[in-house]
């Protein structure tokens, strides 16, 4: 069975879809079979990995079609040969969330199963983008996961209220319908070791996530590199600055990734 991990926080600019992208493609180059399903209708993940996406071939069909013959699964940019698999996004996909429109959507549920039958058991790793919103893409999002990783960025309070309130969301759309969903934990991103903020990062997670062993070791720092990958279609860190330090930390927050889970089962 593969293990689908969602990146969640309502909040945008968190780093999600970054992290999303970048261990997508880290742990292909690992050489793990990986899926990236792309949850935000901005699209960002699909276009960094390069996937040529429209309206009849993204996340969409599966609220339109009961049984896909041929899903939606197309291939990013190779990277040393290698290639991710994608379920890509598309800007249609916000105008379900639309009211009216948005009643006559098909359960979250029902889609996330029509997802989950069409990925099967080829995958080892599915990372799921989630949006920066908690409407109907991010429970669907939460609905198709097994574990879901918060990333929340240094700067004030507003992320860690987010935080709080995207944990109440998990516990009950575990309660309520997907009972393997589990935090896998919190990654703080965006981190400037220079300032006293950055400095304190991690004590100010504490304050709010009350859970030590919840807070991944690894900080995932500012870097310019980030803002030219992401400027630039079908790249990622691995092929902007494999060596800089915003990579190696997301290799370390990968490795940490797959220790938790083994551990957590």
């Amino acid at each position: 069975m593969p293990k689908v991990l969602v990146l969640a926080n309502q909040k945008g600019g968190v780093m999600k879809s970054t992290l999303s992208v970048n261990l997508a493609v880290g742990f292909a180059l690992r050489g793990y079979r990986t899926l990236l399903i792309d949850c935000d209708p901005q699209a960002n993940s699909t276009y960094s990995l390069g996937v040529e996406a429209d309206q009849d071939q993204c996340l969409e069909a599966f609220v339109h079609q009961s049984d896909l013959r041929t899903p939606p699964i197309l291939s990013s940019e190779p990277v040393d040969g290698i290639t991710v698999d994608v379920i890509p996004a598309w800007i249609s996909m916000g105008l379900i969330e639309r009211w009216p429109d948005v009643k006559s959507a098909p359960d979250p549920k029902i889609v996330a199963s029509r997802i989950r039958k069409a990925m099967g058991n080829v995958y080892d790793w599915v990372i799921v983008d989630g949006p920066p919103h908690l409407g109907y893409w991010n429970q669907v999002a939460l609905e198709v996961g097994d574990k879901v990783l918060i990333p929340v960025p240094q700067a004030g309070n507003y992320p860690l209220i987010g935080l709080l309130q995207m944990r109440s969301t998990i516990e009950s759309v575990q309660a309520r319908s997907n009972a393997r969903l589990r935090l896998l934990g919190v990654v703080s991103t965006l981190v400037d070791s220079r300032t006293s903020m950055g400095r304190t990062a991690r004590e100010r997670l504490e304050l709010f996530v009350r859970d030590p062993d919840l807070i991944f070791d690894t900080q995932i720092p500012r870097a310019t590199s980030v803002e030219w990958s992401q400027a630039h279609e079908g790249s990622n860190l691995f092929i902007a600055a494999p060596r800089e330090a915003v990579t190696v930390a997301i290799v370390k927050l990968m490795e940490e990734v797959e220790a938790r889970w083994q551990r957590n089962g």
